[in-house]
């Protein structure tokens, strides 16, 4: 594990998700009568945010190294053959105490509203992640997956964002909470924001006045935010762009569209692509994430990625890889 990742993926725990798509959500007090629900639920698939963007990045051929949380069932489960199966094989992963992989349950109805439950495991349960500096140091870049003040190992992640930013590692935040868990010192270290339009909203409330001019001032240099079906907006260089969702084959899940939308971003700088380019090729791996039950079921290798892309937006997709 001493050579250099493309990716460095740091924070969160893995997943194993049970998905429901139904017809619609019940009203408050309501019940909707759903044939085949229980077997639907028992169905599982790998998730977790970390490990969807990680996976999106490595389908695309990024060697990617994880950081992040475990259960005591990592091998029984499954994951630990899944992780191998796609490629993710730098791997620095803190076991919970007496504690198995976390199931998250998400209701989706038809028009992508959804209601989540995860059996979350409590602070008291983790010890500290650890990762070798040198890792940290030697990586193509880093992305914190959360980004969280109620994170589990929250100082620790935030120390390892401000090694990555101290040693001049590119530092992405892929950030989800609330108001009363956002940690501001983050959007003092990323270079590139990831988020969705309520994510959005939630970071403008807490920056306040320091983001008046809206995410472009929120500190990295870049922002995407996802906008589901009205694609994502691109905030760089003092300009915002508009750019389009590309239309799948069929919807037949949104669970995990947004983590594959960055793991494509990502995918697209170490590339070494122009930020608009890259929210593009983000658009392209999430479509087909939509096209399957799963967040890693249905993820685009580097061929299926061009092809599409070309398809999609009427230009090829042109190597600008780094020689280094």
């Amino acid at each position: 594990m001493n050579e250099k990742v493309d990716l460095l993926v740091v924070g969160g725990l893995l997943v194993i998700d049970h998905i429901a798509v139904l017809d619609q959500l019940p009203a408050q007090g309501g019940v909707v009568l759903f044939p085949g629900l229980t077997g639907m639920l028992a169905e599982t698939t790998f998730g977790g945010n970390n490990v969807n963007l990680a996976a999106a990045a490595a389908a695309l051929g990024l060697r990617v190294g994880l950081v992040c949380f475990t259960g005591e069932d990592f091998e029984s489960s499954g994951y630990r053959a899944h992780l191998d199966a796609i490629g993710i094989k730098d791997r620095w992963l803190q076991v919970l105490h007496a504690q198995d992989i976390a199931h998250c349950y998400s209701f989706f109805d038809s028009g992508g509203t959804s209601l989540t439950f995860m059996d979350y495991p409590g602070e008291a349960s983790a010890n500290e992640l650890y990762i070798p500096p040198d890792v940290i140091k030697n990586a193509g870049q880093v992305v914190i997956s959360g980004g969280r003040r109620d994170d589990l190992s929250a100082g620790r992640i935030l120390d390892i964002a401000a090694a990555a930013h101290e040693a001049d590692v590119p530092l992405a935040l892929a950030w989800a909470g609330d108001r009363s868990s956002f940690e501001p010192a983050y959007f003092d270290l990323a270079d590139t924001l990831l988020c969705n339009h309520f994510e959005s909203e939630v970071i403008l409330e807490c920056l306040g006045p320091e983001a008046e001019a809206g995410i472009a001032d929120a500190g990295p240099r870049r922002a995407f935010v996802t906008r589901g079906a009205n694609g994502s907006d691109l905030y760089y260089g003092g300009r915002a762009t508009k750019l389009p969702a590309v239309q799948p084959s069929a919807v037949v899940d949104p669970t995990g569209a947004g983590d594959a939308y960055a793991g494509g971003v990502l995918a697209g700088l170490a590339w070494g692509q122009p930020p608009d380019v890259c929210g593009k090729i983000g658009a392209v791996v999430s479509s087909f994430v939509l096209e399957e039950r799963g967040c890693q079921t249905n993820l685009p290798s580097r061929e299926q990625l061009e092809m599409r892309y070309q398809a999609a937006f009427g230009e090829t997709l042109n190597s600008n890889e780094d020689a280094g």
